[in-house]
Parts: C-alpha cells; sequence; structure tokens
C-alpha cells in the first residue's frame, strides 16, 4: 500500500487547493492531509487573514465527500512546518506544488538524518487564473478586501491588521 501525505493551510478552499487533493488522492492508496492549526498558522505570520482550523477541515471534508475520496484519506492538525512528513515511518510519498517543492526536498533531508526513507516526491501542477498567475488563498484574500468587509468574522488573524483612517 502506498501511503503518500500533503499539507497546507487550506484557507479559502479554492480550485488549486482542490487540484492538489484530488492529484494527490489519485497517486497513493492511503493520503494523509495535514492541515494548519489555528496557532501554527499565527506562528507563520501570513500577510493575510485564515479561516478557523474547524471551517477549514469542514470544507475539505466536504469536497473529499463530494469527489468520493474521504474514506482513502485521513485529516490531521499539524504544528509544524513538517507535520506527520518528519517522523512517520510508513510513509512513500509527499505530494507538493511547484510553490512547495523546496520544503519536500528540506524534509526528505530531515529524514534522512533521522535514518527514516527518503519519500518520493510527486509535483501536481499549479493551477493558473485567467491572466496565468497561480491561484492562491494569498491573491483571493487581497480581491475580498479583508479590511473593510469581513469585519466580525470569525477569522483567525495572522498578522496585526492595519488601523483603518
Amino acid at each position: 500500500m502506498k501511503i503518500g501525505v500533503v499539507g497546507g493551510t487550506f484557507s479559502l478552499l479554492h480550485s488549486g487547493h482542490k487540484h492538489l487533493l484530488r492529484k494527490a488522492a489519485h497517486a497513493v492508496d492511503k493520503l494523509i492531509i495535514g492541515v494548519t492549526s489555528d496557532q501554527f498558522v499565527k506562528k507563520l505570520k501570513k500577510e493575510h487573514p485564515v479561516e478557523p482550523f474547524t471551517v477549514r477541515i469542514e470544507k475539505i471534508v466536504k469536497f473529499l465527500q463530494e469527489e468520493h475520496l474521504l474514506k482513502k484519506c485521513m485529516l490531521v492538525k499539524i504544528d509544524d512546518f513538517m507535520g506527520p512528513a518528519g517522523s512517520r515511518k510508513d510513509l512513500d510519498m509527499i505530494i507538493v506544488t511547484d510553490e512547495t517543492l523546496l520544503g519536500a526536498l528540506e524534509i526528505n533531508a530531515y529524514r534522512v538524518k533521522r535514518k527514516l526513507n527518503p519519500l518520493a516526491i510527486f509535483v501536481v501542477d499549479t493551477i493558473l487564473d485567467e491572466r496565468g498567475f497561480p491561484i492562491s488563498s494569498t491573491r483571493l484574500w487581497t480581491i475580498r478586501d479583508f479590511s473593510s468587509k469581513n469585519k466580525g468574522t470569525s477569522i483567525v488573524p495572522s498578522y496585526k491588521p492595519k488601523e483603518e483612517k
């Protein structure tokens, strides 16, 4: 049985995330999906807000159910950069995009130092928007204009919002 791992924040679950999860699930027999905890999101100091962990998990589960992929997937909370990829012995593959490839190489170096097998790296192509830019949560948050439209929502701020004038 081939076991793979993929990780991310998965805020504003978009077509790029869905493409990654779909490709990852089809590349392995069992997929472990690491989702960053709210505490880890705060440490990352992202330039945009992030939906709460429970909201992100609910959206991923719903998507996996719709795609009939939930049975082969296991969602786990991650509190550090490596998540289960840094320590699990039973993993065979890490699934990434070209934007996260360097992280996979760093994880493999860490695994080798700890006498764990390096993981095969499966790079999923990036989905581009109509202007040719990779679809990303950062760009989607920018489009949503968080500061003025989303006051009072249950968003986890991962940075100190600028004061409005």
